[in-house]
């Protein structure tokens, strides 16, 4: 017979785990972080329902699910000695290049070449398809992104080593 344990788990991203270490009883989580973990729906902007009712998780106690949509509002405190510190959440270092160089306030779409490649283009309104990778910007719009764009060196990698495989042969 199947065995149905009840058990109780909280959530955490490394970031809420170092509140909760450092003494946030009730650390918020994220919302890049929170989407990243799996359990944030990012087209209802809330914790998935269907997710949490699923066969998988249909019997777990989930708690420290609270999403912290504003990146205005600290995600919590983090107490050292006599001290507390306040910590914010933020985004990907990708969303972070995009917000910081201002691209997609005049253009539709960012294409970067280099060892680390990314393309990004601005959504308007909710994401369309599921198939693609989605982002949450710090004004909670959407980016669709496509990155790891073999470019740069490893796009020279990539063509030496099939340089260096391929066989000539003289079909005259």
């Amino acid at each position: 017979f199947p065995v149905t344990i009840y058990a109780c788990v909280r959530v955490l991203s490394l970031v809420d785990w170092l509140l909760f270490r450092g003494g946030e009883v009730a650390p918020k989580a994220n919302i890049s972080l929170a989407a990243g973990l799996g359990f944030y729906d990012i087209h209802k902007r809330t914790v998935s329902q269907e997710i949490l009712k699923s066969i998988y998780f249909n019997s777990i106690k989930i708690s420290g699910l609270d999403i912290q949509n504003d990146l205005a509002e600290p995600l919590g405190r983090i107490r050292i000695f006599d001290s507390e510190i306040l910590v914010y959440g933020g985004i990907g270092d990708f969303q972070a290049a995009i917000e910081g160089s201002g691209f997609l306030k005049n253009f539709t779409a960012a294409l970067n070449l280099g060892t680390g490649s990314q393309a990004v283009v601005r959504i308007a309104g909710q994401p369309l398809s599921n198939n693609d990778e989605v982002r949450i910007m710090t004004d909670g719009s959407f980016v669709n992104v496509i990155t790891h764009i073999p470019c740069g060196r490893a796009l020279n990698v990539f063509a030496s080593f099939l340089n260096s495989c391929y066989w000539y042969r003289d079909w005259e």
